[in-house]
């Protein structure tokens, strides 16, 4: 969904904007998007990182949870 031209002029005058300016019009901006335009909003979306070693292989992700299946995890060879 493209954002409406109106909008993407306020953003456009933030840029040239400075300072605490620059800010507080951004976040203007961005509050009336997130009421007016946007169809939906990422909620409680979780963060998993995962660090493997670069021998680590077999890496299946579960859908469900979005995180390494370790029962899968394996060594590389070589």
């Amino acid at each position: 969904m493209p954002v409406p031209a109106a909008y993407r002029r306020e953003i456009e005058r933030a840029a040239r904007l400075e300072g605490p300016a620059r800010e507080a019009a951004y976040q203007r901006a961005a509050a009336r998007l997130a009421r007016d335009v946007a169809p939906f909003a990422a909620y409680a979306t979780p963060v998993l990182p995962q660090l493997f070693s670069a021998r680590t292989g077999c890496d299946v992700t579960q859908p469900v949870t979005g995180a390494a299946d370790i029962g899968s995890l394996c060594l590389r060879k070589g």
